[in-house]
């Protein structure tokens, strides 16, 4: 059996897994750890776009 089958058949049922956790939730325990003034990060490009579409932290 192929490894990426599974994800194949249930990929709705992660997504919305994935997507029903805002983005506070996932990171509210290391996000005082980010300093004041913006700078460069890396996107990786993977995921929804839940997190980078939170412009209250950008």
């Amino acid at each position: 059996m192929s490894s990426e089958l599974p994800y194949h058949e249930h990929a709705r049922r992660f997504f919305d897994q994935y997507q029903s956790v805002d983005f506070d939730q996932v990171h509210c325990e290391w996000l005082a750890q980010l300093p004041a003034k913006s700078g460069m990060s890396l996107d990786a490009g993977v995921g929804s776009g839940r997190d980078a579409a939170n412009a209250e932290y950008e």
